[in-house]
């Protein structure tokens, strides 16, 4: 799959239309900045082969323990069960099937982007200034998040 598309298909979960955001809202800008080299751009992106068992950005948000943990404690537990993909891109896309054949599926779509979010921010948290914080934490701020989010942008 092709980078617009991904970001196409990510973006318009925030959207109740299914069309992109408003350009004040990019998720693109947000995610690709922190992220750099791991993330694809124009089509193009850096190999993303490790010596762990899946790539860095998949075993950062998905399958390092901590964020097993996080998942584990969520609503979308079963999200993560899916045959290892090799890449996060692919990984987001099973995501997304699973979602649209339930109901509110952009709500729940939004909901895993935040807690995607939120994993990311307290690893950088715990990278660069040594704080951690536990799993209920990361999810009770992302469902804060979320719930704010939906209250300004009802579906």
């Amino acid at each position: 799959m092709d980078s617009p598309t991904i970001w196409q298909r990510l973006l318009a979960v925030f959207s109740p239309s299914g069309s992109s955001p408003p350009r004040s809202v990019s998720i693109k800008a947000t995610v690709e900045k922190p992220l750099g080299p791991l993330m694809p751009s124009k089509g193009e992106g850096v190999p993303l082969e490790s010596s762990t068992r899946c790539p860095p950005l998949l075993h950062c948000l998905v399958y390092c323990p901590f964020a097993e943990e996080v998942w584990h404690r969520s609503e979308f537990q079963s999200l993560t069960a899916v045959d290892e993909p090799n890449v996060f891109w692919t990984w987001w896309s099973i995501v997304i099937d699973k979602l649209k054949s339930q109901s509110q599926w952009r709500r729940k779509a939004s909901s895993v982007v935040t807690v995607l979010w939120k994993i990311w921010c307290d690893r950088n948290v715990r990278v660069f200034e040594g704080i951690s914080n536990p799993p209920d934490t990361i999810l009770s701020s992302a469902q804060s998040l979320i719930a704010e989010y939906f209250l300004h942008h009802p579906p």
